[in-house]
């Protein structure tokens, strides 16, 4: 018998059947619909260090849990620290021999499932050496030549990790991973497990160097954290771009490899990730909510304190946009440890049903307080857990009934804002568009509290309430595409911002915005001819406003579109022709025009000339003043507005190339 059989084996409680999983929610679903409340546990196998002699403690753990019905799912780790959990053939990894054999390993999971107990392996992909650890380095010996360095800095003792750059690399980890035989041995899925430090920016080994050489074609040898000038922020920044790509790239070659009908596929991801500063984010390197666009996972297990509202304002962003509305229709699982209990009572009630509360297991948390925890659980989550965010009046006044299907939104408004003693307002513009897509409200309430008419009506319209005054404005919600689509946008990954949208317009939601905001992220990516489509759907729904209608210019000025250009540009002045910024730019933009295809580039110096004296403190028509000057070869006037751009913008290249052009 295998050692972890003989483990399971002596914990000698009967397994009964496993807690039913809920259905991917349909978007908006959670507000009102209750789900079962179950448990998962996470089992690292390397946490114990090689003293197995506890390993019937956690098999007790789940034992115990499955008999209380209150346990479905086991997420176990079949490889970390370096280690397989038992002997891999060809594999170049030590392991711990958790178990004798993956056979064995692989009868320990179908007999879990047979009693209603599905299995999940985990798979720690690049850190192959844990800070603290005392099981051997794989990384220190035989496999030295693949572990990742940080830029600019030695390596310091701690945590190893190997580059996943290394074709050496990937075909260890694809092989091992073939070896398991996962969907064969009754695994439920496999989940993917890809972080690296947050204090560091891992890439410096020669593997990755040399990776990044061949697919950018950057050279990579002057990388330095920090940069020592605005080329260096700017080799840097190209080096994230490239490793952030070809990470993905890899995932999603790793998905399509072990994705099949009988595998199921899943990520661990960090639960604050939006809300981490930038810095933490590149250095982090898990970008699992664009991660989700490639691959149809069916979960992702959200790691975090939950000490502090930016986590739990992670998991609620993940539950109410990224996760239930994006392709795959993953469903987010919060991973506790039981020190974290009395912080998770609120994921079950006031932070929106989750079908599972994952509870990872350590050497000193098993047993018995784990088990009654789980017990205490309410049986369901309850509906309207995640109405604090979206209907702050939820619990306010009587029951009421409602005939949806014979009222406009306004009256039903108008009906629950007197029970609630708080006015209730439908913001024009989103009550116009939702009764010219010709939707309805249906259904009939009977004697329920006002606040649960109201949330039936907030689900249907996909609709929000935002504080003015002493009242509330009933505003369309925002779309999470369009919210992931945003952040994207700012973080400069515009063809990435512009599949973002898509996916809002394509479910029809927010399409107002999802169209501007998808023209404007595909003009900053130079894809100039899908934008001007996407803005013209824009228009068609009514946009209209003086920035639009520039920005709508401008892409017709990188379009070479002249007359389009100056029509724009001139509704854009018409629009707000008291605001001394548009009219900056929109001088901006004609002398560009006027320089590129005047009879000579000096037709534009007057425009820009009048773009700085509009507003001095647009960095870019400074830039353009320079530009034109040296263009026509007054090299001595250009100095001045190039260095009163970089003034403005410290480091800018551009500034920097053409005041270099006026010293030569």
């Amino acid at each position: 018998m295998s050692r972890i059989g003989l483990a399971f084996a002596l914990a000698g409680a009967c397994l009964c059947g496993g807690l039913a999983r809920a259905a991917a929610p349909e978007p908006g679903a959670f507000l009102l619909d209750e789900c079962p409340v179950g448990v998962g546990l996470l089992v690292d196998w390397s946490l114990w260090q090689g003293d197995y002699a506890k390993a019937g403690d956690v098999l007790k753990t789940l034992d115990d849990l499955v008999a209380s019905g209150r346990c479905g799912t086991l997420y176990m780790y079949v490889f970390s620290d370096g280690h397989t959990a038992c002997p891999v053939a060809g594999s170049p990894f030590p392991e711990l021999a958790i178990s004798d054999s993956t056979a064995a390993l692989g009868q320990f999971v179908k007999d879990l499932a047979a009693k209603g107990v599905r299995t999940y392996a985990v798979v720690d992909l690049l850190e192959w050496h844990r800070a603290g650890s005392k099981l051997p380095d794989p990384l220190a010996g035989d496999l030295a030549e693949l572990k990742e360095k940080p830029i600019g800095r030695q390596p310091e003792p701690g945590a190893s990790y190997a580059s996943a750059f290394s074709p050496r690399t990937q075909e260890a980890l694809r092989s091992m991973l073939e070896a398991f035989h996962f969907g064969d041995e009754g695994f439920e899925g496999l989940i993917f497990d890809l972080h690296l430090p947050r204090d560091v920016l891992m890439g410096g080994s020669e593997a990755t160097l040399k990776a990044y050489a061949e697919g950018s074609g950057h050279a990579a040898s002057d990388l330095q954290v920090p940069p020592k000038s605005a080329q260096g922020l700017s080799e840097i920044e190209a080096f994230i771009g490239w490793r952030d790509g070809a990470l993905r790239n890899w995932v999603k070659s790793l998905a399509a490899a072990f994705g099949t009908p009988k595998l199921k596929l899943g990520l661990i991801g960090d639960a604050s990730y939006w809300v981490q500063p930038a810095v933490v984010r590149e250095n982090m390197a898990c970008a699992w909510p664009l991660w989700l666009m490639d691959s149809p996972y069916s979960v992702v297990l959200l790691n975090g304190d939950w000490g502090d509202q930016n986590e739990r304002l992670g998991l609620n962003s993940s539950r109410i946009g990224i996760l239930t509305n994006v392709r795959s229709g993953a469903v987010a699982r919060p991973v506790v440890t039981p020190a974290m209990f009395a912080a998770l009572e609120s994921f079950a009630e006031g932070n929106g049903p989750n079908d599972e509360l994952v509870v990872a297991l350590t050497p000193d948390t098993v047993g018995a307080d784990v088990v009654a925890w789980a017990k205490g659980l309410p049986a369901t989550s309850k509906p309207m857990g995640t109405m604090p965010l979206l209907c702050p009046l939820a619990g306010r006044g009587p029951e009421m009934s409602a005939n949806l299907e014979a009222a406009d939104p306004q009256t039903v408004l108008t009906q629950i804002g007197g029970q609630v003693g708080i006015p209730l307002t439908l913001d024009p513009v989103f009550a116009s568009d939702w009764k010219a897509a010709g939707r309805n409200l249906t259904g009939t309430m009977e004697a329920q509290p006002a606040g649960m008419v109201l949330a039936q009506v907030l689900r249907q319209m996909g609709a929000q309430l935002v504080r003015e005054g002493e009242g509330w404005t009933v505003r369309e919600l925002p779309d999470p595409a369009v919210t992931m689509g945003d952040r994207l946008q700012a973080a400069g990954r515009f063809d990435e911002a512009a599949e973002a949208y898509a996916m809002a317009i394509e479910r029809k939601a927010n399409l107002r915005a999802a169209y501007r905001s998808r023209g404007d992220a595909l003009r900053k990516a130079w894809r100039s001819k899908e934008a001007i489509e996407a803005y013209a759907q824009a228009e068609a729904l009514g946009v209209r406003d003086g920035q639009f209608l520039l920005d709508v210019g401008t892409c017709f000025v990188n379009m070479s579109k002249v007359n389009e250009a100056q029509d724009y540009l001139r509704q854009a002045l018409e629009a707000e022709p008291d605001n001394r910024w548009m009219l900056s730019w929109v001088n901006l933009q004609m002398g560009i025009l006027m320089f590129e295809h005047g009879d000579t580039p000096a037709a534009g110096l007057p425009w820009v000339q009048a773009a700085v004296a509009n507003a001095p403190e647009n960095v870019w028509a400074q830039v353009w003043l320079g530009k034109v000057l040296v263009a026509i070869g007054d090299l001595e006037a250009a100095k001045a507005p190039l260095e009163e751009a970089l003034r403005l913008s410290p480091g800018l290249q551009q500034a920097v190339d053409l005041l270099a052009a006026t010293k030569q």
